[in-house]
């Protein structure tokens, strides 16, 4: 029976028992178990704790802490991913200008192929008309700077 519940019932004749010693052990597990140590007021959480409890609330009442952690990982890595193609681009578009030898703006199969032999990286025309299919976004039969940059991206991942 604790101190607390030694207090007098209102209908009991009894006197309230004299408060107990406190001893180390006491009180260890005391504070241990959450409770305050004898004689002092519980302890208010952190500010930094309540705030960030109270943005987790929020968070969770727009909806966002709901999103499964996989699918954020996603997110955020595909959000790198075009922050390093972002940066990777101006590079790039020098090497996208001497592979596009008619100065179209465009690099077309032919180019590519050309590109890729003299990388030391010869392909057949299957091989890079499969390729000039898979990265042409806009199905006109040929890359733009940003169909070309996710070309070298994926040269990069893998390399890696």
């Amino acid at each position: 029976m604790t101190d607390a519940a030694v207090l007098r019932e209102s209908n009991s004749p009894k006197p309230v028992a004299p408060p107990k010693k406190t001893s180390l052990t006491n009180v260890l597990a005391s504070t241990e178990a959450g409770e305050p140590m004898p004689g002092r007021r519980a302890r208010r959480p952190s500010k930094d704790l309540e705030a960030e409890l109270e943005d987790m609330k929020l968070e969770k009442e727009k909806g966002s802490n709901g999103t499964p952690v996989g699918e954020r990982v996603r997110r955020k890595s595909k959000e790198l991913e075009e922050t390093m193609k972002g940066m990777l681009k101006p590079d790039l578009k020098k090497v996208f200008d001497k592979i596009d030898q008619d100065k179209s703006g465009y690099i077309e199969a032919d180019e590519l192929q050309a590109a890729l032999k003299m990388a030391g990286k010869p392909h057949s025309d299957k091989a890079v008309a499969k390729m000039m299919a898979e990265h042409d976004v806009d199905k006109n039969g040929k890359l733009d700077i940003d169909e070309f940059v996710t070309i070298a991206w994926e040269v990069v991942k893998a390399y890696q």
